[in-house]
């Protein structure tokens, strides 16, 4: 390769990284928020709804225990990263100040529900708080 030509290919992939990091650190609007606080909140509902199936066949004794645990961790795991994205995600008007004060405590529930060793012993809260999590997407959607 060429001089000129391997200037040419590091010009290139500096312009692609620059672009990339001015994409990812750029402010967002109200509606890319909205857009990001709904994935936040539909990566919760996963888990939890995937908690209350597992609670479910649990309670009718068709799940082996070590499955019980590594489906409760990965659960875990998704609220605790939608925590992380809501409380990093900079909020710059006031209704996006109220999506993330409306989504913040049913994120805290499901971690609460979720550590809980006795998790799989309560369909019928996981059933609920998935249908608040349903709802808070499905009405900001």
């Amino acid at each position: 390769m060429s001089k000129s030509a391997a200037l040419a290919t590091g010009a290139v992939l500096f312009v692609v990284l620059i672009g990339w990091a001015a994409a990812s650190m750029w402010p967002v609007n109200a509606s890319g928020y909205r857009d990001r606080i709904v994935a936040v909140a539909d990566g919760s509902l996963s888990a939890v709804r995937t908690v209350e199936i597992l609670a479910d066949a649990d309670q009718a004794g068709k799940v082996l225990p070590l499955y019980a645990h590594s489906v409760l961790d990965s659960a875990r795991d998704h609220v605790a990263t939608s925590q992380y994205d809501l409380a990093t995600e900079p909020v710059s008007d006031a209704d996006s100040a109220s999506l993330r004060d409306e989504l913040a405590p049913l994120l805290a529930a499901a971690a609460t529900l979720l550590t809980d060793d006795t998790a799989l012993t309560h369909p019928d809260e996981l059933r609920q708080l998935g249908d608040q999590l349903q709802s808070f997407v499905e009405r900001h959607q």
